[in-house]
């Protein structure tokens, strides 16, 4: 940990000072130009310098706000009547906007933003009492609400996030496949979604189940081998493209990558012919 320690302001410091400073000249220069426009002899004409002064002698002529301002300008500026009603217009005019911003801002967090819907947004997803033979085809159930189950908008995807054993397969994947009596495409790394749905989509047509490492051994596994494109010259040819393909050989990077792309090629096709 270095034990160097800075003297004096740091540069936060000094540039929250400036900007304050020019803050308090903005908001002079835009009330004496108002009141001076509004109730006076027209706007007047300062600099940054004498704002500056105009800052430093205001707080002792508040009773007279003209005064604060360079002598050949006093001239042209109200009393303080005219400074005050100024200040009254500035005010309520930055309530106003701050309102309407405030109001903008909010509907455009309610639009963009990630909040729990209200109940008027929930009423449309309702279809009927949460009953054992109540459906909703082409629907996915997201969950109850107020003893009435919610869909999904109809035929829309819906995405789940959430850690291991939160309930996403349980709670959305299980039920939907269950619900469904359509033609489905099901992946999962565990046996979970197979167990429970088997039974159901049988019932309903045919099921194809793919598992490769065997998790599920009560179950015959559909197969699939590259060799089943190969019992032809020319599809022989396509896997073996295919697969040298897939190794990502950096022709750029490595010398006669081409070459050694097409050598691949040219040894693996006899090799899956034969």
């Amino acid at each position: 940990m270095s034990t160097h320690r800075h003297d004096g302001l740091s540069d936060a410091v000094v540039l929250v000072l400036i900007g304050s400073l020019a803050a308090v000249a903005a908001v002079l220069w835009l009330w004496g130009g108002l009141a001076g426009a509004l109730f006076g002899a027209g706007w007047p004409r300062v600099g940054p310098a004498e704002l500056l002064e105009v800052a430093l002698r205001l707080p002792a002529r508040l009773s007279d706000p003209a005064g604060a301002w360079p002598e050949p300008i006093r001239a042209r500026l109200p009393g303080a009547g005219g400074f005050y009603a100024t200040l009254a217009l500035l005010a309520g005019a930055g309530t106003g906007l701050g309102v309407l911003a405030g109001r903008g801002c909010g509907a455009f967090s309610r639009g963009a933003g990630a909040r729990w819907a209200r109940t008027a947004e929930l009423r449309p997803l309702r279809r009927g009492a949460a009953t054992p033979g109540s459906r909703c085809t082409g629907r996915l159930v997201l969950g109850k609400h107020g003893g009435r189950l919610l869909f999904a908008e109809h035929r829309h995807a819906l995405v789940a996030f959430g850690p291991p054993q939160s309930g996403k397969s349980a709670g959305i994947a299980i039920p939907a496949l269950l619900e469904w009596d359509g033609p489905a495409v099901a992946c999962s790394i565990k046996t979970d979604l197979l167990t429970a749905t088997t039974a159901r989509r049988r019932a309903l047509g045919e099921v194809l189940v793919f598992d490769p490492f065997g998790l599920a051994p009560q179950t015959t596994s559909h197969t699939w081998s590259p060799l089943y494109g190969a019992s032809t010259w020319d599809g022989a040819l396509g896997v073996a493209w295919r697969l040298a393909a897939a190794a990502e050989i950096d022709r750029r990077g490595v010398e006669g990558g081409e070459f050694w792309a097409v050598a691949a090629e040219q040894r693996l096709a006899p090799l899956l012919y034969a």
